[in-house]
């Protein structure tokens, strides 16, 4: 079936407990499809059975250093889901540095970035 988007609107406090209830919301066997501010919930996204995990928040560090990469993320992950696409067990992973910046009004070696998706069931 088509991918159905599912998304985790938590204005405070943990986000993680959120996870597996918006699984209730895709209907097997559509690609789960998780949009999510931050890739902070990653294991429970995966553990959910998560297919795929689109999030944001890092603006892929902001200020970066060619061979070592993000120097700060503002994420409790660091700099392994700092941007790009990766996996994590089964499922994959899509952080956007998005075109903004967060309390530093700065880039540094880290361009301003959005992401066109194509998913599809194979």
């Amino acid at each position: 079936g088509p991918a159905v988007p599912a998304s985790l609107t938590v204005p405070a406090g943990p986000v993680a407990p959120a996870v597996p209830d918006a699984n209730s919301a895709v209907p097997a066997p559509a690609p789960f499809v998780l949009l999510c501010h931050s890739s902070a919930v990653y294991k429970e996204a995966e553990q959910a059975g998560v297919d795929l995990l689109c999030a944001g928040h890092t603006h892929g560090g902001q200020v970066c250093l060619p061979f070592f990469g993000a120097i700060y993320t503002n994420d409790d992950v660091g700099r392994r889901f700092a941007s790009g696409l990766k996996r994590y067990g089964r499922m994959a992973i899509n952080v956007s540095r998005g075109i903004g910046w967060a309390k530093l009004r700065v880039r540094f070696f880290c361009r301003p970035a959005l992401h066109l998706l194509i998913i599809n069931n194979t």
